[in-house]
């Protein structure tokens, strides 16, 4: 049987871990999101969306990835950033691909778990 302290040390070293990968992720891959549409115009093709929509897309999940460890605002930034990959698994299946919605679907269950932890914590520090 594992102790509750033990439980909870292995849920914090996920979420340090989710934090970071979610970080890292959006740091590294808005910008190259927006490099390949900004040379080849890819994304606003296959979407049919405007290039600039998908640079403020872009700019919104770099500054929100740079948010996610700020404890105060971390359930915000998890929050757009799971807004717009609920968007990208609409995009995804509206152009009749939905399998290629499985990875903005995990970015969803992984943000979702980030958010809450984040804001539980917070709510507990407060009281």
């Amino acid at each position: 049987m594992v102790s509750h302290q033990a439980r909870n040390s292995s849920t914090e070293k996920w979420q340090v871990i989710a934090g970071w990968f979610l970080t890292l992720s959006y740091v590294i891959g808005a910008p190259v999101y927006a490099i390949i549409e900004a040379n080849s115009g890819l994304f606003s093709e296959r979407f049919d969306y405007s290039p600039g929509f998908l640079y403020l897309v872009s700019i919104v999940q770099f500054a929100c990835a740079l948010v996610l460890f700020v404890r105060s605002l971390a359930p915000w930034a998890s929050a757009i950033l799971t807004a717009l990959a609920l968007g990208a698994v609409y995009s995804h299946v509206s152009i009749g691909s939905p399998l290629t919605s499985l990875p903005a679907i995990a970015y969803v269950f992984i943000q979702i778990w980030y958010g809450i932890r984040i804001y539980r914590q917070n709510q507990e520090k407060s009281t």
